[in-house]
């Protein structure tokens, strides 16, 4: 089987490959959504599901709720790249590099829930206070963009403007200089099947973007990708004493910065979910992958722990 593509797929939740033998029903190189959605029905035609334990079944009808009415009547998906490249174009027709603040008035019309008993209408991925002013609140969507709360979360702000994609994997804060901030862009949990090789439900990354004035304008790091690269950035991590090291997981390995972003050397290879730095050392870094790793000095090296636990799919 090989990969499809399609773009803009929000509100989805990732599961374990362990569930997913209905992707073998599905024996078209590229299939469109119609096969797909085939195949899982033929599944579960004999196989009955539990909506409260099955996440299998879950995330595919959401997925599939999603979906239906964006592919009709085609069924076929549109490229990852394509909203990205028409991002660009218009940078470039316009001559534009920024936008200018909005001060439009929006107000929520809903909804506020999905049809037919689907939980959810969207996600997010990661939420950091301001380590100066827990009353700062920073949250990233899986799909709808970047916002701040200057409140404690009583209102919030729209930060999203001049974001390549609007998929925000994780927030990092300069521990002391808090103006300078990072994000992880893309959507860094969304519905994976058939071990990645069917299709992904989720924004892809563009990289890692710094902001240097508390989030109001943003630039691209040397650590970047075309969405057509299909990179996932799971975690962003900031070291609490030194600030000039980053540390960021996802399907590129583990990349490492120590001079704020300017340049990025990739430490390790692989597939890896997770990353922390140790509580009372903050040169002891642990990350997950198939197993536990760690580096002893800041992120620099690292090897797998022997005895800690194994995993299968994501951990």
């Amino acid at each position: 089987m090989k990969k499809i593509t399609f773009t803009f797929i929000l509100g989805l939740f990732l599961f374990s490959a362990n569930a997913q033998e209905w992707t073998k029903g599905i024996n078209k190189a590229n299939p469109d959504f119609y096969d797909i959605q085939k195949a899982f029905n033929e599944y579960y035609k004999t196989h009955i599901p539990s909506w409260e334990a099955d996440d299998d079944y879950k995330a595919f009808r959401r997925w599939e709720y999603f979906m239906e009415p964006r592919v009709y009547p085609s069924g076929k998906f549109n490229s990852d790249d394509a909203t990205w490249k028409v991002l660009q174009e218009n940078k470039i027709s316009t001559n534009k590099t920024s936008q200018t603040t909005s001060t439009a008035s929006w107000t929520a019309l809903g909804p506020q829930f999905s049809a037919n008993g689907i939980a959810g209408i969207g996600r997010v991925d990661c939420i950091t206070f301001d380590p100066l002013n827990t009353s700062i609140v920073w949250l990233g969507a899986a799909g709808g963009g970047l916002w701040q709360s200057l409140n404690g979360g009583s209102t919030w702000t729209d930060k999203s403007l001049n974001l390549p994609v609007l998929s925000v994997a994780d927030i990092a804060i300069h521990p002391t200089g808090t103006n300078t901030m990072y994000i992880a862009t893309g959507d860094g949990f969304g519905y994976v099947a058939g071990g990645g090789n069917v299709f992904w439900g989720g924004t892809y990354s563009t990289g890692v973007m710094k902001s240097t004035d508390g989030g109001t304008t943003w630039t691209a790091l040397t650590l970047n990708y075309n969405v057509g690269q299909r990179q996932i950035i799971n975690r962003l991590i900031i070291h609490p004493t030194n600030p000039d090291i980053l540390l960021t997981v996802g399907t590129d390995g583990i990349n490492r910065t120590t001079n704020g972003g300017t340049t990025w050397t990739k430490v390790k290879s692989g597939r890896f979910y997770d990353i922390e730095f140790n509580t009372y050392d903050p040169n002891i870094v642990y990350a997950v992958k198939d197993s536990v790793y760690r580096s002893l000095n800041g992120g620099a090296t690292w090897a797998a722990i022997p005895g800690s636990p194994k995993f299968t799919g994501r951990a």
